[in-house]
């Protein structure tokens, strides 16, 4: 069975090619650079190495300058397979090293063992043979090496530099975003807290929070609720926290009372809300409160007013009955006497109808405000 030596520090194309080769029924010995490769073909020489160029120890330029140097290996033919040396200047230099074939990444996998074939037939026939190097062609390919090395040394921190640019570019798009969330979270007027989702400690709070509580923000960082409220409320905000991390859900407190330094007891409208890992498991704890106080005062408010209306018209509905239905019999039994009694006596029943009528409408505008009420105050 024919045996190929295969050099590459990248195991993944240690194994795409290993794969082709054996496919084709060719017996491969891997290596991962070209010490290795050295010690290998030493030790079982194959009929053919494919190596790769940029490896760590020593690259596949001098291990072909080693291999074509060695009178147990010279003959064997060698194949550079790179991805990283494309340079024209690369592969002429590897040409006059002694390399039979200079193959760049990618290429069918049909393609490169075409190529393969071709290689080994002319091996067996004898027409491929290493070059003679005299002391002066040596000079020559070290000083040739060494301007392969420089040039893509030189390509390289050129490739860094651009790297840097763009790593930087990132940094500054990065950092000019995390300023704008930042602005967002800092203007939003609720108060906004952030807890780590393992020991439920506050790691940020916006400027609303901070105002609202009357706690400088550098005594909030890094504490937990009971450092910070009472215990009968802090249980409270542990039962939601914990609700909301085991659901992996939002989870809305429509009210809930809490202490403040700066403004006393408060009502809030609190959502905590878990935000997930790369996992989609809990890490942190964001939390949205609404100071609902003053509305619930006004709703508390507003139900008293209503329901003092409510009580108002009704009192002067009853009023209304109790003098006006006597009123009528107190006319109509006058009309039964003389015309100078009924005549005194309707005068005065007129007044109090008068009277009964001012009932009526303040009955009515009673009711004017009830709808009022209803209506803009739901």
């Amino acid at each position: 069975m024919t045996r190929v030596l295969i050099a590459d520090d990248i195991q993944q194309n240690l194994y795409l090619l290993e794969s082709i080769l054996k496919g084709c029924s060719y017996e491969v010995i891997p290596a991962k650079n070209g010490v290795e490769a050295l010690e290998l073909a030493k030790e079982h020489p194959p009929d053919l190495i494919i190596t790769d160029i940029l490896m760590p120890v020593m690259d596949g330029f001098e291990l072909c300058r080693r291999w074509k140097a060695d009178e147990d290996l010279q003959h064997i033919p060698l194949i550079f397979y790179t991805a990283t040396y494309t340079d024209p200047r690369d592969e002429r230099f590897a040409m006059n090293l002694g390399a039979e074939r200079y193959i760049v990444k990618p290429v069918k996998p049909d393609v490169l063992m075409g190529i393969v074939r071709d290689v080994l037939n002319e091996s067996e026939q004898g027409t491929s043979s290493p070059p003679e190097q005299t002391e002066q062609d040596e000079i020559k390919t070290l000083q040739e090496y060494n301007e392969v090395i420089f040039r893509k040394l030189q390509n390289k921190v050129l490739q860094l530099e651009d790297q840097i640019a763009r790593c930087n570019q990132i940094e500054e798009e990065l950092r000019e975003k995390e300023r704008f969330l930042d602005n967002i979270f800092e203007h939003i007027p609720n108060m906004v807290f952030v807890k780590d989702a393992d020991d439920l400690r506050f790691i940020r709070f916006n400027k609303a929070g901070e105002d609202f509580l009357g706690v400088p923000r550098e005594e909030l960082i890094g504490k937990n609720d009971f450092d910070l409220f009472p215990q009968e409320q802090s249980l409270r905000f542990l039962e939601t926290d914990r609700e909301a991390l085991q659901k992996n859900a939002l989870v809305d407190i429509p009210e809930e009372p809490i202490q403040t330094r700066a403004k006393g007891e408060r009502i809030l409208h609190t959502k905590k809300i878990p935000i997930p890992d790369e996992s989609g498991n809990p890490r942190y704890l964001l939390g949205i409160a609404e100071d609902i106080t003053e509305r619930i005062e006004i709703e508390k408010f507003r139900k008293t007013t209503l329901l003092q209306v409510e009580e108002q018209i009704l009192q002067l509905a009853i009023l209304n009955d109790s003098i006006r239905n006597p009123l009528t019999v107190i006319i109509a039994l006058a009309s039964m006497h003389d015309g100078g009694v009924f005549e005194q006596i309707a005068g005065q029943a007129y007044e109090i109808d008068q009277i009964v009528n001012r009932l009526d409408q303040g009955w009515l505008e009673s009711m004017k405000i009830r709808e009022f009420i209803r209506k803009h105050y739901p």
